[in-house]
């Protein structure tokens, strides 16, 4: 059980996309935890799949 007041400790690395506004950020360890800290939907999202 985790004691009040409890947080993780931060991910080392991230990764922001913007247009106008922030649209996402992740962020990830070397052990593999990823974390989507924040998402907004948008056109963007069809701009990122569009790169590959």
């Amino acid at each position: 059980m985790r004691s009040r007041g409890h947080r993780p400790p931060p991910l080392l690395y991230g990764l922001d996309v913007w247009t106008d506004d922030r649209m996402l950020r992740i962020a990830w360890a070397p052990d593999g935890t990823l974390e989507v800290v924040a998402s907004r939907r948008g056109t963007w999202e069809d701009e990122a799949l569009a790169l590959d």
